[in-house]
């Protein structure tokens, strides 16, 4: 069967028994704002209800306040097949959504203001992506294998999503993770597949030491975060590949040196060791304060890299760093003014 769409049906307060259509393989409900409830209505009667459906997804629905999972108590089964769940704008659902959906691979609410997103027992669960929720409440005993989390805009996080030090809790093969707003999720050296981390808005971070990112990442983006004065300690992990910072009002320096001891000559290590990086793109853009990379940064020498630095100011000895003491090939003339708008090479 053709997927079903069920759209802006104004006048309908009750969903039709839609669970007993045997073939059913998509079913796509949007803008029924009179509908209320979903429970026994919606499933039909029978022990089996959506037999074959994969995708189900709910949008914009603003008086859609209770999911209610008919059976499941008496031996029902529901969703057997269900793959992919997704939950868009609706403000007044609260409660939980149906467990147990042994089938769900990926699984996205976003902008349901009062509901707190409980992930229980989805046993093929790959990709979890929740947005302006109320909260993310972790229950599971079921083991599933998350590659790709997403939580932004939620305003707490419970039971044991994380544990007592920080660290995320049983998302050991996570490659992909976006996160915000969550101070205490700072320790991520243990996520030894994390590829790709995406972070906006942590009011505590000031800076990345080598050993406190897993050495898998290869991809970073930061947006932001206004405690932030510098990205890296020292030196920047020699596995990362892309580097974007974006909107970091306080960062000043790419890199913090070591203090200067003594005679100024002596050696230093490298913010980026050439013979190490694997870096091929720097973005910074909208970071006012930034007034140096680092006096001791050296950028890879291969023609593959580029490195983009946008909007920022500041009438500083440093901003001399940004040329030709930077870059091992093209020297780059200083800036004309206190004022650098956009570099690129």
């Amino acid at each position: 069967m053709v997927p079903v769409n069920l759209e802006d049906c104004s006048k309908c307060r009750f969903l039709p028994p839609l669970g007993q259509l045997p073939a059913l393989l998509g079913l796509f409900i949007k803008g029924m704002t009179p509908v209320e409830i979903e429970g026994s209505d919606f499933y039909g009667e029978g022990s089996l209800a959506f037999p074959l459906l994969e995708h189900l997804s709910f949008q914009n629905m603003q008086g859609w306040k209770e999911w209610i999972s008919f059976g499941q108590h008496q031996g029902a089964i529901n969703f057997p097949c269900l793959k992919k769940l997704s939950i868009y704008a609706c403000p007044k659902l609260e409660g939980m959504v149906p467990e147990n959906l042994d089938s769900l691979e990926e699984f996205v609410v976003r902008e349901c203001d009062q509901l707190v997103v409980s992930i229980a027992n989805y046993k093929e669960l790959s990709v979890l992506c929740i947005r302006y929720c109320k909260g993310v409440a972790y229950r599971s005993v079921a083991d599933f294998q998350l590659l790709d989390l997403e939580i932004t805009g939620c305003g707490k996080l419970t039971c044991s999503l994380q544990s007592e030090n920080g660290n995320l809790k049983n998302f050991m093969p996570l490659r992909h993770l976006t996160i915000d707003g969550n101070s205490d999720l700072l320790q991520l050296h243990h996520l030894s597949l994390l590829q790709e981390l995406h972070i906006d808005k942590w009011p505590s971070l000031e800076s990345f030491s080598l050993s406190s990112l897993p050495p898998s990442l290869k991809d970073i983006k930061i947006r932001g975060c206004d405690s932030l004065t510098c990205f890296a300690r020292y030196q920047i992990p020699p596995s990362l590949r892309r580097i974007e910072i974006n909107r970091c009002q306080n960062m000043k320096s790419l890199g913090e040196d070591e203090e200067v001891i003594g005679d100024s000559s002596s050696s230093y290590p490298c913010l980026i060791r050439d013979e190490e990086s694997c870096l091929e793109y720097l973005s910074i853009w909208n970071c006012p304060s930034l007034i140096s990379l680092s006096s001791k940064v050296k950028l890879p020498r291969a023609h593959r890299h580029s490195f983009d630095i946008k909007h920022f100011s500041g009438a500083h000895p440093h901003l001399v760093l940004l040329k030709s003491s930077i870059f091992t090939r093209r020297p780059l003339p200083p800036p004309q003014s206190s004022e650098v708008e956009y570099i690129r090479l």
